[in-house]
């Protein structure tokens, strides 16, 4: 590990906890750039601006967790599997480019679709239902189901789209 010397600039430390020998905390001398977002030692909370910057530096996940939990919570509108667009929507109103948006909306709505789908093929005959469905449609139900949640996922990423181009027409 690197000395630090005494005109490193770190004598301004606000952590406090064990204090090297320059009288610097272990945490600044190991991780000076990060000094300014690591918390007071002394308990104080986050503030609303590090908690809104720290959503804006991970936008991607962020958005991709809103887009599940979301759609996890409209899994439970039995008839309404097609608000799965609005959970697309709200991780596009936090993801800035078009992209990353669409992935997360598509990634997060396709994670809670495969979570419910798996929970429906534990605990239900949804298996005998989708074989008989399969053979309605003319094609096998595990590659019906995997349509379905493509397209589940597909309408998530176009939300996401439509909630990116939401927030550039109000912000105009």
């Amino acid at each position: 590990m690197a000395s630090i010397s005494r005109d490193s600039g770190l004598t301004d430390c606000r952590h406090r906890p064990v204090q090297c020998f320059w009288g610097h905390c272990w945490a600044c001398r190991i991780l000076p750039e990060r000094r300014d977002l690591l918390n007071d030692h002394d308990g104080a909370k986050l503030n609303t601006s590090r908690v809104a910057r720290s959503f804006s530096q991970h936008a991607l996940i962020t958005g991709t967790l809103i887009a599940f939990v979301l759609g996890i919570l409209f899994q439970f509108f039995a008839n309404y599997w097609q608000l799965v667009i609005l959970a697309g929507l709200v991780a596009g109103l936090i993801v800035k480019r078009w992209l990353r948006g669409f992935i997360a909306g598509f990634v997060g709505v396709l994670l809670s679709w495969v979570i419910y789908l798996a929970y429906l093929w534990i605990i239900s005959p949804a298996p005998q239902l989708v074989s008989v469905l399969g053979d309605i449609v003319g094609i096998s139900g595990l590659l019906l189901v995997c349509l379905v949640t493509l397209i589940a996922s597909l309408f998530g990423g176009i939300g996401a789209v439509i909630g990116i181009a939401l927030r550039a027409i109000i912000r105009r």
